[in-house]
């Protein structure tokens, strides 16, 4: 019953909440006292947090949509971490949705961020499933490489900046 509570709460966000865009929970956005139910249903108790633990709806996307800041480009760093370390706990092949505009028109230094935030997330690379990214990779040391994608469904990819030195932009 619990579990038919916390999906609830979590839909009922999805289609209310100010810092929900399209089909999820904007990371970058949501104040994590109040806006992010998987997160915050999880911290209650041992009780409640293995119920969100163990429900893979909850988890199983991760979006952001172009942050307004710098701040909020690394709140959404950290939270993309912890969420996917969670979506990871459930259920390690459940396919994982990743909705991501990394993209801060105007802003230098965002592609370390944006490249850290894409390394963290080649981690859990066997979990994509449906991935949308596009973000600046400027100050990026080395390339991305991934290799085994058994749930990938579609792959949309705008990247833009250097890799490495004497690299065209892509």
């Amino acid at each position: 019953i619990l579990a038919r509570i916390f999906k609830w709460a979590h839909l009922d966000l999805q289609a209310t909440g100010s810092s929900v865009h399209g089909r999820g929970i904007d990371l970058s956005r949501a104040s994590l006292s109040t806006n992010i139910p998987p997160m915050n249903l999880s911290q209650v108790c041992r009780a409640w947090r293995k119920v969100a633990l163990s429900e893979p709806s909850l988890w199983s996307l991760i979006y952001v949509d172009h942050p307004n800041s710098l701040a909020g480009l690394r709140r959404a760093a950290s939270r993309i971490v912890t969420w996917m370390n969670r979506a990871y706990e459930v259920v390690p092949s459940n396919p994982l949705s990743l909705h991501l505009s990394l993209l801060l028109p105007g802003m230098a230094h965002t592609g370390e961020i944006s490249s850290a935030i894409l390394w963290n997330l080649t981690r859990c690379s066997n979990q994509w499933g449906d991935v949308r990214i596009s973000c600046d990779l400027s100050g990026s040391k080395a390339p991305l490489r991934l290799s085994h994608l058994p749930c990938l469904t579609d792959l949309r990819c705008s990247l833009f900046g250097s890799s490495r030195p004497g690299s065209d932009e892509s």
